[in-house]
């Protein structure tokens, strides 16, 4: 297990708010969707969330926790309650998540 150095800090929102961008956009254009950069936004965040668990980097848990906490107010004005639901789940599984990372690296740090 890694963490993210300082610059690594930049990389990431960098990636987010480009990957933000250019998906927004494409919605916009593309979808009929009525929130086309809150969509995107997530979808960039999730991305890159997806990214940096595969590399079992301990931070991916903190973007976790802010995209799932960013849906749930997306699905309800979508009128998706059960969905909003299911994310207020996710909440709970990326907290304990990141708990369960935090104490593991910090155990072999000692």
């Amino acid at each position: 297990m890694v963490l993210l150095q300082p610059r690594e800090y930049i990389l990431v929102a960098v990636a987010v708010a480009i990957l933000s961008g250019l998906l927004g956009l494409f919605l916009d254009h593309f979808t009929p969707t009525d929130v086309p950069y809150m969509d995107g936004t997530c979808t960039a965040i999730s991305f890159v969330a997806q990214i940096l668990l595969t590399r079992k980097v301990l931070q991916n848990w903190i973007l976790w926790i802010i995209v799932d906490i960013m849906y749930v107010p997306l699905y309800l004005y979508k009128e998706l309650a059960l969905t909003a639901i299911l994310y207020v789940v996710f909440l709970f599984i990326a907290a304990m998540g990141y708990k369960d990372w935090r104490k593991t690296w910090r155990t072999a740090q000692a």
